[in-house]
């Protein structure tokens, strides 16, 4: 781990962390993203998945981790995402 972080990890910024979030996901974006709202604002008995997600994502910010690190998080979310896209549309054509 010493290795690693002497090597690799002092090469990965905040900014840049945060922006390959976006590139990783961004085909998924539309779906991962409303996930993440309806989660956290919409599901009380789901909540508690959207803060781990932010206190992952803020743990690899603190320490430097690398942003591929995250994409085991993101299948929940597009999931949930395409439920609210099912709900705004139901809610639209009805």
């Amino acid at each position: 781990m010493r290795l690693l972080g002497a090597n690799q990890l002092v090469n990965v910024a905040p900014v840049d962390f945060l922006v390959e979030q976006i590139l990783i996901t961004l085909t998924n974006s539309l779906l991962w993203l409303p996930g993440l709202w309806w989660v956290i604002v919409k599901q009380k008995r789901f909540r508690l998945i959207g803060f781990i997600y932010l206190v992952v994502i803020t743990l690899l910010l603190v320490f430097q981790g690398k942003a591929y690190y995250t994409a085991g998080l993101y299948p929940v979310f597009i999931a949930a995402g395409a439920v609210t896209w099912e709900g705004w549309g139901i809610k639209k054509w009805a």
